[in-house]
């Protein structure tokens, strides 16, 4: 019998069943035998060279698999360990390129999704191995390619019809990383060169109006321009003037434009508001001065509401004042603020603020009545967000998940994803170390008013300002602003004056609610409904 196999072994050896004959001969009784032990010789030497051959056509696993067989029969010969010692140079070489050309295929992406298509593309062109994934990324670039390109005609166009604000909004619709592109950004040079000079000759003629308005949008386009800023502050000083002469404080109005001749020496206007300003300071002095000043009071700030028409008009009044005409009627401004209101922030959004340290979140048709209602499947869980010292801890009953992970109770960390459901999911963020105000992001998530998307979760403060930091980003304005509550009324601390009815306000008072109020940029409400049922 053991003949047999040795025989078996033999003539598959001969005819090239390397692996059959490898089979044969793992037998220990046929090892011991003198023919067996030559014809594992003869078989090792026969694996070494097809694994060399192996090896040559980059069949680098089957060469690896044919030096083990080989090892494991002949041992440490030299053949086989040279063998084994290319094989190990081949797979490292091969990882190593497969590294770089990983690496090369993220740089041609980062470079395509910036916008830079052709220094994406001649990177993937180096590429000499046909990946699905190279291929992927060659249809982007064409894709990004087109875009741009139907981008800058319908951009071209506007130009030429001197339509300088649609050709802002037409760039605007594009993906911020694209326009760093180099058609893109010889384009927006040129709209951000052809806009400052129309904004600049609006505000020589006095059109600030017209100025101000093209200015907002390219402040979008172009918001690390020094001419753009210099324009922006110089609009901004203009609408502080017109404040404050409506103030009655037309002398500090006068050094506003006094200031502007310096920016605008060709706004001929500039000198007539300035020598008005100066009139009207003089006069404003003199009445002063006069019987009218012994009257004269700045504290205290009211509405009148005429009966014969529903324009309030602010007044300031010393003490009570009593009205014993039917035609007017006296009322405070109202600064209590409850535990849920809504910021609403012009060219920012609406955002719904909770002052509670916990928060349920779960169907609006729910019979639990959840704090914050969410349009979903009534039959979905409510969560709950407890907020504990600076900590955020999210409870549920019922599993929830958190990073797609099942449970009922968490330690949140900043940029958590919260889903009810596959269509119900809120992200969850800490944007600023130093303060505890957390934000929700609906992402798949729908409340009854579809202009809200972002939630905050108030505790100390809100800050609102440029950067990922601010728990409300505020592109549009360079300055911090904070709002913060004492004793159920919220209050702002800013570098600007705060403006109410266009009347520059004491920023130590609490900030009324459903009232317009302008800081700087900034204009605002804090939108309070009794009624409210989110």
């Amino acid at each position: 019998m053991l003949i047999l196999r040795i025989k078996q072994a033999e003539s598959a050896l001969a005819d090239g069943r390397l692996d059959e004959a490898y089979e044969l001969l793992e037998s220990e009784e046929l090892r011991r035998h003198q023919r067996g032990q030559k014809l594992m010789g003869k078989l090792s030497r026969a694996l070494a060279e097809r694994g060399q051959n192996h090896l040559a056509a980059c069949r680098l696993q089957q060469a690896l698999t044919d030096s083990n067989k080989a090892q494991k029969l002949g041992g440490n010969l030299p053949q086989i360990a040279q063998l084994k010692k290319d094989i190990s140079i081949a797979i490292e070489e091969k990882q190593h390129n497969h590294h770089q050309r990983s690496l090369k295929l993220a740089y041609a992406k980062k470079h395509i999704d910036n916008g830079q298509v052709s220094l994406g593309e001649q990177i993937l062109s180096d590429d000499n191995s046909d990946s699905k994934r190279a291929e992927l990324l060659l249809e982007k670039a064409v894709a990004i390619r087109t875009e741009i390109n139907v981008t800058v005609s319908n951009a071209q166009k506007a130009i030429q019809r001197h339509d300088l604000e649609e050709a802002i909004n037409i760039v605007l619709k594009t993906d911020a990383n694209q326009r760093q592109s180099p058609d893109l950004s010889d384009l927006i040079a040129t709209i951000t060169s052809l806009s400052i000079g129309q904004i600049t000759e609006s505000l020589n003629t006095g059109r600030i109006d017209q100025g101000r308005v093209l200015l907002e949008k390219l402040t979008l386009l172009a918001p690390q321009s020094s001419k753009v800023n210099e324009l922006s502050n110089a609009v901004t000083q203009c609408r502080d003037a017109a404040h404050l002469i409506a103030d009655g404080r037309p002398r500090e109005a006068a050094q506003i434009f006094q200031k502007l001749k310096t920016i605008f020496p060709l706004a001929k206007w500039l000198n007539a508001a300035l020598d008005q300003a100066k009139v009207a300071a003089e006069s404003l002095d003199a009445l002063r001065t006069g019987p009218v000043g012994l009257v004269y009071s700045d504290a205290g700030e009211h509405i009148i509401e005429s009966a014969n028409t529903s324009k309030p008009t602010v007044l300031k009044s010393e003490g009570k004042v009593n009205f014993k005409s039917s035609e007017a009627v006296l009322k405070p401004l109202s600064t209590f603020v409850p535990r849920k209101f809504v910021l609403q922030i012009d060219g920012v959004g609406s955002f719904l603020v909770f002052r509670d340290k916990i928060i349920t979140i779960g169907p609006i048709s729910s019979s639990e009545r959840p704090s914050l209602g969410l349009l979903a499947d009534p039959h979905l869980p409510v969560a709950s967000i407890e907020r504990t010292e600076d900590d955020y801890f999210i409870h549920s009953e019922n599993t929830v998940y958190v990073n797609d992970n099942p449970l009922t109770k968490k330690l949140l960390a900043d940029g958590d994803r919260i889903a009810l459901s596959n269509r119900c999911r809120l992200k969850f963020h800490l944007p600023n170390a130093a303060s505890s105000t957390a934000t929700l992001m609906l992402s798949g998530a729908r409340v009854p008013r579809p202009d809200i998307s972002h939630i905050i979760l108030m505790n100390r403060e809100i800050l609102i300002g440029p950067g990922s930091n601010y728990h409300i980003r505020n592109n549009g304005g360079a300055d911090t602003l904070t709002l913060f509550v004492q004793n159920d009324q919220l209050y702002c601390r800013a570098k600007d004056p705060i403006l109410i009815n266009s009347r520059v306000f004491n920023s130590g008072k609490a900030l009324p609610v459903n009232t317009t109020i302008n800081i700087g940029r900034i204009s605002l409400v804090l939108a309070v409904d009794k009624n409210d049922t989110m």
